[in-house]
Parts: structure tokens; sequence; C-alpha cells
């Protein structure tokens, strides 16, 4: 089984790592994880290259993230919450996969479709609301050829650490338990 983490978050071991953490470990297989802060990936320029042709006009290494996107079976969006989005350095991230929408366009294919699972790991902490940045998440999951099987969002991190929170960390392994199921058993 090999997953694909799209990581929003700055802090290498912040709230959004932990959540990350507890999901790969209880799910196993081969993990690749994209850290959108440090991968050096630049966002869309909306250059309209690739409505002609089959790559980005980015040399960047993203080619890489497509092909790992491409053989994964399981998706997984994390992002701390910033003023109830996914982090913007994440969106950048996945402005690029806009490749995937004009090679629709064109009748071509650059990702295969199979069953893919789709996960949600939010972390949020203050006042503000994570219901956007779920839905942008969901959104996000099915252009990238998954299917959103579940979401563990960690609310009040300012008050309570992920790290801390054994309800939210519990709640994220049963989640990876059911991800190991067959897709068509998620319910």
């Amino acid at each position: 089984m090999k997953t694909i983490v799209f990581n929003g978050s700055p802090r290498r071991d912040g709230d959004t790592v932990r959540l990350i953490s507890a999901f790969t470990d209880a799910l196993g297989g081969e993990v690749t994880r994209v850290d959108s802060y440090y991968r050096g990936i630049s966002p869309c320029i909306d250059c309209r290259y690739c409505k002609t042709h089959a790559s980005c006009s980015i040399r960047d290494g993203f080619d890489e993230v497509i092909e790992n996107l491409d053989a994964a079976d399981n998706v997984v969006i994390a992002s701390p919450v910033h003023f109830s989005e996914l982090s913007g350095s994440l969106l950048g991230l996945m402005s690029r996969f806009q490749l995937l929408y004009t090679a629709k366009l064109r009748g071509e294919v650059l990702i295969r479709s199979k069953p893919r699972s789709g996960v949600i790991l939010l972390a949020a902490g203050g006042d503000g609301s994570p219901e956007r940045a779920a839905k942008t998440a969901r959104i996000l999951l099915r252009q990238l050829g998954a299917e959103p099987v579940g979401e563990v969002i960690c609310n009040d991190t300012d008050r309570l650490p992920a790290k801390d929170n054994s309800a939210v960390l519990d709640e994220t392994r049963r989640l990876a338990e059911r991800i190991r199921l067959p897709i068509t058993s998620h319910t």
C-alpha cells in the first residue's frame, strides 16, 4: 500500500505532523510526504503552458509529485487551519494540479484511474472554524482522484496540543485502520 501525504505545516514537529505520524504509523506501507514549505515547489503562475502540453513549464520537482500521486493508493491532505482555510503554502502547491484538469480538457490522463482513499487531517487553534478548510480539502481530494473517506480535526490546539490529545490521536489511528480495508467497504 502506497500513501502520499500533502503536509501544509511549516512546523516540523507541530500538531499537524503529530496527526500525520499517528495516521501513517497505524497505516503502515510506503509513505511519501510532500512538505509544501520545504519541497521547493512553486505555485501555479497561470502561464497556460499546460493547456497544450502534458507537463508544467516550471521545472521544480513537481513531476515527481505527479508520479507519486499516480502510484498512490491513499491521498492525505494535512494542514494547520489558517483563517479558516488550508495553509497558503499548501494551497500554492495544490494549485499546480491545474495540470490534471487541463489534461482532462485535452482528453489526456496523467494519473491512472484507480480506487484511492482520501483522508483529511486538520489542526486548528484559536476560535477559527475548520469547516471551510475541510471543504477545500474534500474538493482537492476529488480532483486528485481520491474518494474522501474520513476526516480528523484537532480543534483548540493552542489549549490542548495534538500530542496531548489522546482522543484525537486514537481517532486518527482508527481512521488508518479503516483505510487498510478495501475501498469498497468504506461507509
